[in-house]
């Protein structure tokens, strides 16, 4: 599989466009994790994507675009460019979410989205991945714990390592993941796991292995990350 995302250093671009806000250790993990996943959904359609998630969703129509590549279904979309009709796009989506998939934030308004409250736009995005990507996080515990034998009970220490992921990818493509891995470090192993994902079974990078190697790692990202391994390789 072959694109050009690897040949360009996103890790560094991310972290620089995070200057711009007052962002805390989870929410600028779930910010790169969220913008490459959204960019995974337009590369199965389209050579769009996002490079600043708070800037880049205000207009409503990259949002609008994600959700009908989820939905199979068409939106409403105003096409002029000013503000009114961007808080209507956004609106639409709000609207389309709540009747047709029980999504909804209570404190969630489409001005939120429109001036980039990074807080609120995670919040948004959060349900949406969960609900079309992830599902049932309970089944997604479940799957890992058969795939490993190991009794999984969280989605952030127990993974620093970067076995549990090697355990999931071996015991569906053995031919995949050597007795080497055991012998590097950490970060290492988790470079070469996410390679591997990525160039054998499609899997979008949405982590790097500092993300994961760390004390203070985000369940949602790796939660994420998880749930896209369940998809590709899940009974």
């Amino acid at each position: 599989m072959t694109s050009h995302y690897n040949h360009f250093n996103w890790a560094q671009f991310e972290r620089c466009t995070e200057k711009h806000f007052d962002l805390n250790r989870h929410d600028r993990q779930q910010k790169r994790t969220f913008t490459r996943w959204i960019n995974q959904q337009f590369s199965l359609v389209n050579n769009d994507r996002i490079n600043d998630l708070f800037y880049d969703l205000r207009n409503g129509h990259r949002l609008i675009t994600l959700i009908e590549i989820l939905t199979g279904q068409r939106l409403q979309r105003e096409k002029i460019d000013r503000r009114l009709h961007h808080l209507q796009n956004v609106r639409n989506v709000l609207k389309f979410l709540d009747t047709n998939y029980d999504i909804r934030l209570i404190n969630l308004r489409a001005e939120d989205i429109v001036d980039g409250n990074a807080t609120l736009t995670l919040s948004l995005l959060w349900s949406i991945i969960y609900k079309f990507q992830i599902r049932n996080k309970e089944m997604i515990v479940e799957w890992c714990r058969k795939s490993t034998n190991i009794n999984v009970k969280d989605f952030t220490y127990s993974w620093r390592d970067g076995s549990l992921l090697a355990s999931i990818i071996r015991r569906y493509r053995p031919d995949l993941i050597g007795d080497t891995l055991q012998d590097i470090d950490s970060r290492q192993r988790l470079e070469n796991i996410f390679q591997i994902a990525y160039e054998d079974l499609g899997i979008a990078r949405l982590l790097e292995p500092e993300d994961v190697d760390c004390s203070h790692s985000d369940e949602k990202s790796i939660l994420t990350y998880v749930a896209m391994l369940y998809d590709r390789l899940g009974d």
